[in-house]
Parts: structure tokens; C-alpha cells; sequence
């Protein structure tokens, strides 16, 4: 393949080649056959005879109502991976999809700013159910959080992303110091009454009042 820019391979080397065979989502399950033929100027050298079996099974979308939700914390600056000066719109929009072909969402857990809007757009181009506002809470209610996280959410909610949102804190967070639970939480819910809040608690117990939509033991 020289023209594609890919050196030939030395004689008495050995070249694995990997192919990905991507299966439409109305293919009819059942079992098919085929073949690649490896070719060079003077025509055909081999023929590598492939079978397939289609199973009756669809694997959803990220988004799909099926799915498995997951969440995964990776990093919102990915800058020493690109080219000085490359927009971030540009490595988001490849990771997003890159994750997304694989039926991963690329949000991040522990944020302690929200990301730009543009962002959280590619992100729910790619196909997020949930996207995270802001996931480094502290012991104590700080007011002007609610003034640090309203231009994001309140744009967020403009372009019909607001269902999406939601806020990770505490993570690990002992029972004995439950209190800030309830006035960070309550805080958001009072402003946000349709903003999901999630935690992960190390509690024996969950009381019926706190101010959860998500409750990870």
C-alpha cells in the first residue's frame, strides 16, 4: 500500500492487519460469509475466506432508554495532547465521539467549575444522558455557587440540555458529617428544583428528606 503511505513490509516479516466489520442495525441475524482478497500488481495472492454470525442482539446508543448509565471522571483540558494552539472544541469533538462509538460518555465526575457551554453541546451531540455541573462540594455551603454555576445552567436549560444536568459531591462522605449534605444540596434543589443531585455516601442508612436524586452506597 505505498500510494496510502504505508511502508512495504520487509520480506520474512511478519504483519498482523486488522479489520472492523461494523454491522448495520436492521442486518437480519444468521450466519454469512465472505472474503478478502490480498492483491499486487500482478493481481490476487491469496484469498482469506471470513464467516460471521449475527446474533439477534442490538447493542444500544449511549443515550438509548436502555442503556447502561454510567459515569467516568476524565480530564476537561486535553491540551499537551494536540498541537499548541488547538481549539478545545476540536479535541472534545473527537474524544466525544471516540468514546461515544464505544458507548461511553465522556463526563467528568469531579469538576469544580461547570465546563463551557460548547462543551456540554458536544457532549450532548454525542449522545450523554447526564451531564455534570460541577462535582468538588465542600463541607460547607458556599452562596456564591449558585452565582458561579447560573450562567452555565441557566444556558444549558435555554437550549433544552437541562434534563441532562445534574451535580456530584461527597464522595465517600461519612454519616456523621450529614449536615453539609442537606445545605449544599437543599441549597441547589431550593434554586434548581429539576437539577439531579447524586453522592456517593458511606452511610448504613438513607433518611427519607435528603435532598438526593441519586444515592450510590
Amino acid at each position: 500500500m505505498p500510494d496510502a503511505g504505508v511502508p512495504r513490509i520487509p520480506a520474512g516479516f511478519t504483519q498482523p492487519i486488522y479489520v472492523e466489520l461494523c454491522v448495520p442495525y436492521d442486518q437480519a441475524p444468521g450466519n454469512y460469509s465472505g472474503a478478502f482478497d490480498v492483491t499486487s500488481a500482478a493481481g490476487r495472492l491469496f484469498r482469506v475466506p471470513v464467516a460471521v454470525e449475527i446474533w439477534p442482539v442490538d447493542l444500544p446508543f449511549v443515550d438509548d432508554a436502555h442503556a447502561f448509565r454510567t459515569a467516568f471522571n476524565f480530564n476537561s483540558n486535553m491540551s499537551s495532547w494536540y498541537p499548541q494552539g488547538t481549539e478545545p472544541a476540536t479535541w472534545w469533538s473527537d474524544w466525544f465521539s471516540f468514546l461515544a462509538k464505544h458507548r461511553l460518555s465522556g463526563d467528568s465526575l469531579y469538576l469544580d467549575a461547570p465546563r463551557p457551554v460548547e462543551e456540554y453541546q458536544h457532549l450532548a451531540s454525542s449522545g450523554a444522558p447526564r451531564m455534570n455541573v460541577r462535582g468538588d462540594w465542600a463541607a460547607t455551603w458556599d452562596p456564591a455557587a449558585i452565582e458561579q454555576l447560573r450562567p452555565t445552567v441557566t444556558a444549558l436549560k435555554e437550549l433544552g440540555l437541562g434534563d441532562r444536568l445534574y451535580s456530584y459531591g461527597f464522595d465517600e462522605w461519612p454519616q456523621l458529617q450529614n449536615a453539609s449534605v442537606y445545605s449544599v444540596f437543599g441549597a441547589l434543589k431550593k434554586e434548581w428544583p429539576w437539577l439531579k443531585t447524586m453522592a456517593t455516601l458511606n452511610w448504613d442508612d438513607m433518611p427519607a428528606d435528603l435532598p438526593l436524586d441519586v444515592w450510590v452506597d
